[in-house]
């Protein structure tokens, strides 16, 4: 290569080389953005934080619905047919509408097992996995384990570094920009998470009820204890005498903090909490939720605030 770049013809051919090398990162440049579909509000922030001006983002579920139940509307369908990658919690969060979706929009890029499709739950090495035959009588369960990962922060990041990699695969010219993104976005929770963890422990909260084993991750992450739900099983309602065992139980261990997803009817949390002196914090469990829950740091302030909130209430009540 030295030798013809050292002759005439060579030097004629510097000028058509740098020619075409520039047109090919200008052609990198003018690429379309990549179509991602999520399944969540939180994933959608986590793709278009990943992403940048690489992604045009559509999501499938509002942040004021339930995952787990969604219908697989045509509507769903028609958005995922020109879709180059569908991003998922997976870990059977969706598993009951997101299958007949995928076969619906008859885009065989998306399709499980390809490159368009990406679950991020089994990335992160989730916690409360089942062993055995998984017997359906107690409940929805998630055998392969917790689907509600976001909501610690550090699995949330680690989660931004797999979509990083999956998204340089579909456009490697970018590749550095999106790893340079799930960087930056591990580094900003890293700090954020030490704060949060500082102001918990100052709460000096150790045990909280929850409705739903949603919160999990959070309280795993932050030193926290649950002492039961206030489901009698996932995703059934509380019996009366389930709900007189958690009464009894927050009252043995004085617990003064019951965590109430929004997704979930607040009445029967409510009834326990008035039964035994806890204090009812209302939070969302993903982004936008609520109205005042536009950012992912916003969606775990809200966490941390419920918790202070349950100190202070507990304080002016001794």
């Amino acid at each position: 290569m030295n030798k013809i770049f050292g002759s005439r013809y060579g030097e004629l051919l510097k000028p058509m080389l740098l020619a075409l090398l520039l047109g090919l990162g200008l052609l990198a440049e003018a690429q379309e953005p990549l179509k991602v579909v999520t399944t969540t509000t939180t994933l959608g922030q986590l793709v278009e934080r990943i992403g940048g001006a690489q992604v045009q983002v559509t999501v499938l579920g509002k942040g004021t619905q339930d995952p787990h139940y969604l219908e697989a509307k045509p509507s769903y369908m028609v958005k995922l047919r020109e879709a180059d990658l569908v991003v998922a919690v997976g870990l059977d969060l969706e598993v009951g509408w997101l299958p007949n979706v995928l076969r619906g929009a008859r885009n065989p890029r998306i399709q499980v097992g390809q490159s368009g499709y990406l679950e991020l739950g089994p990335t992160v090495e989730p916690i409360e996995r089942l062993e055995g035959k998984v017997d359906r009588s107690e409940g929805d369960l998630h055998p392969l384990g917790n689907p509600h990962f976001h909501l610690a922060p550090l699995r949330y990041a680690r989660a931004g570094q797999t979509l990083a990699a999956r998204l340089a695969e579909l456009r490697p010219a970018w590749a550095s920009n999106f790893a340079t993104a799930a960087t930056v976005l591990t580094a900003d929770l890293t700090d954020k998470e030490k704060k949060w963890s500082a102001r918990v422990k100052a709460t000096d909260l150790k045990e909280v009820v929850t409705y739903h084993r949603t919160l999990t991750y959070f309280l795993n992450r932050f030193g926290l204890q649950t002492v039961g739900e206030v489901e009698s099983k996932p995703g059934v309602p509380p019996t009366a005498k389930h709900l007189m065992e958690i009464i009894k139980r927050a009252q043995e261990k004085k617990v003064s903090c019951l965590l109430h997803e929004s997704f979930f009817e607040v009445a029967p949390s409510e009834r326990v909490a008035k039964s035994s002196g806890m204090s009812v914090q209302v939070v969302p469990t993903e982004i936008q939720a609520v109205p005042e829950v536009g950012t992912y740091e916003a969606l775990i302030e809200r966490l941390i605030l419920a918790l202070e909130n349950c100190r202070q209430l507990r304080s002016k009540s001794l």
